[in-house]
């Protein structure tokens, strides 16, 4: 697999933290330049055609594509050097597959959010084409999930949808944040019962290219911190204790 080096921009990343950290009424930031040029422009250039690997997600809530990559149900049962690559990704995806679970890469994510132990759970490649939307949602799986979205779209233009929108209540009405830029860009919020986000209904015969990154954290201990998670080791233990 081709190395690379210096594929993001920390800095950039990292002027950011403070108003990520101050947004309200939850946390959530944005981030213009986000990888490094050469190594983006390789992503670009690659980003997976819409084909029937992809999942369909159309129901009355969302009309997206979707490509799960990565979903680590226990972080300790993957080795990094043992994995084998995606034969239908690039060198370049490869790379940032088995990059965003390094120290480096969640080190630097705890720095700028302030959410300490951190682990990968989901990567997927997220794509919405004309008629694709998104209703405003708010997950509130847990206090310590970070939602990471990157865009990968050249020519948005200033006003259209695509972009992953902050709203300060379910009704879009509400929206307080919604990008234009979709070129080498993240958008990145704090799970919660206010992180109210979605996609407007995109009208124009276009392709919105991104991808989501779940972060959360995570103790060998107790696993993933999402009340989910949560929710389900209790019931498990509950079960156990009534059978034992």
């Amino acid at each position: 697999m081709k190395e690379f080096t210096n594929i993001i921009n920390w800095n950039k990343l990292h002027e950011n933290s403070s108003s990520f950290k101050n947004n309200s009424p939850f946390k959530f930031g944005y981030v213009e330049e986000i990888f490094n040029k050469n190594f983006y422009d390789e992503l670009y250039q690659s980003y997976p055609k819409i084909d029937d690997s992809w999942i369909v997600n159309n129901t009355m809530f969302k009309n997206q594509y979707a490509k799960e990559v990565f979903i680590p149900e226990v972080p300790e049962d993957i080795e990094l050097a043992q994995r084998k690559n995606d034969p239908t990704l690039s060198d370049a995806w490869n790379y940032l597959v088995h990059y965003i679970q390094t120290n480096e890469f969640l080190d630097n994510f705890s720095k700028y959010s302030g959410v300490p132990d951190l682990k990968i759970k989901e990567f997927a490649f997220i794509a919405y084409q004309q008629g694709g939307f998104q209703l405003s949602h708010a997950h509130n799986v847990g206090p310590s999930s970070l939602h990471w979205m990157s865009y990968f779209s050249k020519g948005w233009r200033k006003g259209d949808p695509g972009g992953t929108f902050m709203s300060a209540d379910i009704d879009e009405s509400e929206i307080i944040f919604e990008p234009y830029e979709l070129d080498n860009t993240m958008a990145i919020f704090l799970d919660g019962p206010n992180s109210w986000h979605g996609t407007r209904y995109i009208e124009k015969d276009v392709t919105r290219q991104a991808i989501g990154v779940k972060i959360e954290q995570y103790s060998s201990e107790n696993g993933w911190t999402s009340s989910t998670e949560l929710a389900i080791k209790n019931a498990k233990n509950q079960l156990k204790e009534n059978t034992d």
